[in-house]
């Protein structure tokens, strides 16, 4: 073996650096730094962290147990989403782009007014944008003011927020002396929804 304070070359086991009992053909006891490029034709294992900050390029990486990087998109895909109804590959393919919920587990944002066949509202999530309530608008010509209420529903960003609605329109009131039931007369105009999220 010959030695110097830092570095062992030991025969028949290899090189040693911080250390005089190298176990393979370089053995280091410490940092190693590298400004270059570290290429491997075999395995490369680490009993810590890696932390890169450039790219990786490797055919797989795996850790101890066997996890490997070509095996993420499937178990990604498998995970269920918050109260278990879909996984997140079901909601890509329906449509849809995975996002967080109020717990730990993810829930599926759709940009329509519904969930699709088959999916669940999750609470109140949704993002809606105004409505515009007139009797006019259901009556065309008909427009006596003093028997129209008209108004404009308030509207929310992505959250879980109640449906925004206001109360349209007179069933019957004077001078019009006109009764009238339908979806705006007497009743609820509600926001649009634009994005909804189920599971």
């Amino acid at each position: 073996m010959q030695c110097t304070s830092e570095l062992c070359v030991k025969s028949g086991t290899g090189v040693g650096v911080g250390t005089d009992n190298p176990t393979d053909k370089l053995s280091v006891a410490g940092n190693v730094g590298v400004s270059g490029n570290l290429s491997s034709t075999g395995n490369i294992s680490a009993a810590g962290n890696i932390s890169v900050t450039g790219n990786i390029a490797a055919a797989d990486v795996c850790n101890a147990a066997g996890a490997c990087l070509s095996q993420m998109n499937s178990f990604v895909g498998a995970q269920l989403l918050v109260n278990g109804g879909h996984t997140y590959s079901d909601c890509t393919v329906a449509g849809g782009t995975i996002v967080d919920s109020d717990v730990s587990l993810k829930q599926c944002q759709f940009n329509s007014a519904t969930c699709p066949s088959g999916w669940t509202q999750y609470k109140n999530y949704s993002k809606t944008i105004p409505t515009v309530c007139s009797w006019a608008a259901y009556f065309g010509s008909w427009t006596n003011t003093s028997c129209n209420r008209f108004g404009v529903t308030s509207s929310h960003d992505w959250s879980n927020t109640v449906r925004e609605y206001i109360l349209c329109g007179y069933a019957y009131e004077p001078p019009c002396y006109y009764q009238v039931w339908g979806s705006c007369c007497g009743g609820n105009e509600y926001a649009t929804i634009t994005q909804i999220g189920c599971y």
